[in-house]
């Protein structure tokens, strides 16, 4: 009996050695996890976890921040800091998305600093959410998409409610120098009703809210549909700001984006005032550089009794901005609606009727310049470019600045109709602004006429499609 018990206490204790050793083993092993089965976008989300690693050894990739087809490869070394390049925090599961918003919007520099990496491991679909960063505290890392989806569903309604005033939504709040590169993301129908407040400024953007000069967006891919209605009987004032990318912008870098941007103001009571600023890429951009190279953008935007200030890439410049283009497909459709939602002529601003049918600055690529289109006319520049779709011809809306000088350096800006003007590229009072280069038939050219090709990265075909040498991920064909 003795001995039984011996060998039962002895077999006992081999079990407890070899379970506390796989357990060990366990901790070496540093695997990813995947979602739990009773994941949904519904499901309730909590506050605690921790963010996953990658394997020691194994790789992950990322578009390079420029415009070529190659990428950053980086082979994981688990024993250096988590969240460092090599070991980077990795996001499998929506639990840890929102970890990811708890942090960022705390400003935990732990977590959000210039430098941190993030990894999504899977796709995501999201909802009842808040954007990733404040107003106030900005994501400032790198997030290295992965080439997933993320699929927001809903937003919460602590910031996207009825007749809340001063909304600001996109997957992310603020961008502070932070780094997006691999992503497709596609946001819910939003429809912001002002019925009762009187007055709100709202930003709407498909990925960000705002970035500041040194954000850096590359192979990022976005769906946006939103709609802003003042249905009360007297005027709601304030803009309402959307942007493809991001809604309001001070400079950056964009690098192979691509963006399907749907925005619409509509109010009952109209003002000049009140007005849609619009943007394939973004909405209203302030003072900085902007650069953009092999990217794609198609915008459709409308007004009912609202001030349209709308541009293909750009709606609304507000201080001095150094652009820097080049290689771009805009494909830009403007409308424009009286009081009883009849269709009018966009430049068209109050036709007869009684009440006001709103301005309207529209441009194929900029809509309304208040201050400087560029700072300097050695360094900016756009080139390659297609523009076509349903607007009135000009590049650039009617300005309340210097107008659009669009520099010497600027040639093959290709037109879907006959070759623009002068005056179609903004005021006929634009005296003394060089547009000698971008006016002659010899670098703005007439889709209809075919006499100009996009060089470089872009190729116009016989059929009058355009294929993209760079981009070919995505299709392009709605150009």
């Amino acid at each position: 009996m003795l001995k039984r018990k011996l060998a039962i206490i002895s077999l006992s204790f081999v079990l407890a050695l070899a379970l506390t050793l796989l357990g060990v083993l366990a901790l070496d092993l540093v695997i990813p996890s995947s979602p739990s089965p009773d994941l949904s976008a519904n499901a309730a989300v909590s506050a605690a976890g921790s963010f996953d690693k990658l394997l020691n050894g194994s790789k992950y990739y990322y578009s390079t921040a420029n415009s070529s087809n190659s990428n950053t490869a980086v082979t994981v070394d688990s024993s250096q800091g988590h969240g460092t390049q090599k070991n980077p925090f990795v996001i499998n599961n929506i639990n840890q998305w929102q970890l990811f918003i708890n942090v960022i919007n705390a400003n935990n520099t732990t977590y959000n600093a210039a430098g941190k990496y993030y990894v999504l491991g899977n796709n995501l679909a999201l909802s009842d959410i808040t954007p990733v960063g404040t107003s106030s505290s900005g994501f400032k890392g790198i997030l290295c998409g992965n080439k997933h989806t993320i699929t927001v569903s809903s937003f919460s309604g602590t910031v996207y409610a009825a007749n809340k005033a001063n909304v600001r939504l996109g997957l992310f709040d603020r961008l502070i120098g932070a780094q997006i590169y691999d992503i497709i993301v596609t946001l819910p129908t939003i429809t912001l009703t002002h019925s009762t407040i009187s007055a709100s400024t709202d930003y709407v953007g498909g990925l960000a809210v705002q970035c500041d000069n040194n954000t850096i967006l590359a192979n990022v891919n976005t769906t946006v549909n939103a709609t802003r209605n003042d249905t009360k009987s007297t005027r709601v004032s304030g803009a309402f700001n959307a942007g493809g990318l991001v809604a309001y912008c001070s400079g950056g870098k964009f690098y192979k984006c691509s963006t399907v941007a749907t925005f619409a103001y509509n109010k009952t009571v109209g003002n000049s005032g009140d007005s849609l600023h619009s943007g394939g890429a973004v909405g209203t951009s302030g003072a900085g550089t902007l650069i953009i190279d092999s990217c794609s953008f198609k915008l459709t935007a409308s007004v009912k009794l609202a001030a349209g200030l709308t541009g293909g890439v750009i709606g609304v410049s507000t201080g001095s901005l150094n652009n820097q283009w080049q290689n771009l497909f805009v494909n830009a459709n403007l409308y424009k609606y009286n009081a009883s939602g009849t269709s009018i002529d966009i430049n068209t601003q109050n036709n007869g009727s009684t009440s006001f049918d709103s301005s309207c600055d529209w441009g194929s690529l900029i809509g309304w310049n208040g201050d400087v289109v560029y700072t300097s006319a050695t360094t900016s520049y756009y080139k390659n470019i297609y523009v076509t779709g349903t607007h009135p011809g000009q590049l650039c809306g009617v300005t309340g600045g210097p107008y659009c000088n669009f520099g010497s350096k600027s040639t093959n800006i290709i037109t879907a109709g006959a070759a623009p003007s002068n005056t179609q590229w903004g005021s006929a009072a634009n005296t003394g602004v060089n547009n000698t280069n971008v006016t002659s038939t010899a670098n703005v050219v007439s889709r209809a006429n075919q006499n100009g090709t996009l060089t470089g990265n872009f190729t116009i075909n016989s059929n009058g499609t355009v294929t993209s040498k760079v981009n070919s991920t995505y299709n392009l064909s709605y150009i």
